[in-house]
């Protein structure tokens, strides 16, 4: 029978595998990895129904039994009143607090933690790298497991480092967790789609866009290959995301459309109200409004159910964005001042001074110069007051020097709402 076109690079990829020494699953998932990175999602896709058939079943790693994630869970829960620096003295002394299990306990603490807490989350994850580093084991595929434990709580706490923007600590961390597994020849495909992700993410904080665009893909790829629809379609957030970023909002609308067929199949209402507002957000930014009023109003719903200010504050910044767009600046003026308000209430600095930039950009379009130039001024005052990193203080220190000169304009107001985001 005749050899697919497609699956050519597969098999050249495999044979480079075996060249580095890899076999059975390893080789596949390297191969796999080297076929994303290569060719692009288009290409990997082709590839997964002869992956999914190869290697289904034998990707997830060590099973741990029920019962030991419960008990685990349990002697992680003693450490949440703690101080950080009281976690690890604990874990340093207890031998309760060793091991796959406890490793995943922390890790869930990790993740729980976000988006709301990166610096929580970040101490979980230092102490799931601590506990994981004091464990030992004799048997091999407890071993890898507490491996890809070490690693994924690596890659956690430089995410953390990221969304705290300290890129050079994150780069390090998540450069370790990749190194890690490599070491090890760890194949597990869950773990290094996990830390695509993440490395895809920092990728994109140093705007970095095109590669971390191939890393997320490659996440997609192995989430696709899993079966894990969740996590799928929340890489395709952060596709969709960094196209945004990189001021392509037509391919970020694209991307987010692409994962809404996999809300069909997922019963997570938190995840349909992000993909629906998503899609009127880009929309919006298409310029089409009609579409994107819709889309919003499907996202309002959804987020009837979730009464956080997280959620509301950004229904309200979309209903502004929209306000504008269908002609009436009174309006978004409103909404975009409220959710400020709302923003720097939370102590959300970065995005407070995003939805500021939305409010000049109005400003500056029906010229109202003087109001600009007041707005820059009090959220100078706010970032100084709030201790925002100095890069981000000094660029918009750089703005509002601009606005009293009344040299600011909206494409100035743009690029620094791509840096600040």
């Amino acid at each position: 029978m005749a050899v697919p076109h497609d699956a050519r690079p597969f098999a050249d990829a495999l044979e480079r595998a075996y060249h580095d020494g890899l076999r059975a699953d390893d080789a596949c998932l390297r191969a796999l990895e080297l076929v994303t990175l290569e060719r692009g999602s288009d290409a990997s896709k082709n590839l997964l129904t002869e992956l999914r058939s190869l290697l289904e079943g034998n990707l997830q790693g060590f099973e741990l039994p029920p019962m030991h994630l419960v008990i685990a869970r349990a002697n992680v829960e003693k450490l949440a009143e703690l101080t950080h620096a009281k976690r690890l003295t604990r874990i340093r002394a207890s031998n309760k607090l060793r091991g796959p299990a406890i490793g995943e306990a922390l890790l869930e603490r990790a993740r729980a933690a976000l988006p709301a807490d990166p610096k929580e989350s970040g101490s979980w994850a230092e102490c799931a790298v601590r506990a994981m580093t004091y464990s030992d084991t004799e048997e091999r595929r407890e071993a890898d497991h507490i491996t890809v434990c070490l690693a994924r709580g690596l890659a956690f706490w430089g995410n953390s480092l990221r969304v705290l923007c300290d890129l050079r600590g994150a780069e390090k961390l998540i450069r370790q967790a990749d190194d890690t597994l490599e070491f090890f020849g760890i194949g597990n495909l869950a773990a290094r789609a996990e830390l695509a992700s993440f490395r895809g993410s920092l990728q994109r904080a140093r705007r970095d866009f095109e590669e971390a665009i191939l890393s997320l893909e490659l996440a997609e790829a192995g989430w696709n290959l899993l079966g894990d629809l969740g996590q799928q379609a929340r890489v395709c957030l952060k596709i969709s995301h960094t196209h945004g970023l990189a001021d392509r909002p037509q391919d970020a609308l694209e991307a987010v459309r692409s994962g809404i067929p996999l809300l069909e199949r997922l019963d997570d209402p938190r995840l349909a109200w992000s993909f629906r507002h998503n899609e009127a957000w880009f929309l919006e930014g298409t310029g089409l409004a009609g579409e994107s009023r819709q889309a919003a109003d499907a996202a309002r719903q959804l987020a009837a159910e979730f009464p956080d200010s997280f959620t509301q504050l950004r229904v309200q910044w979309l209903e502004g964005r929209l306000c504008r767009s269908e002609g009436r600046p009174d309006e978004a003026v409103d909404h975009f001042r409220a959710v400020q308000t709302g923003f720097l209430a939370d102590q959300n600095p970065y995005d407070a001074a995003l939805v500021s930039l939305d409010l000049a950009t109005l400003y500056l379009e029906t010229g109202r110069h003087t109001e600009v130039v007041e707005l820059a001024t009090a959220m100078r005052a706010a970032f100084e007051a709030l201790g925002v990193h100095r890069e981000a203080l000094a660029a918009w220190r750089l703005f509002t020097d601009a606005c009293q000169r009344q040299a600011a304009n909206v494409q100035l107001a743009k690029n620094l709402a791509r840096y600040l985001d």
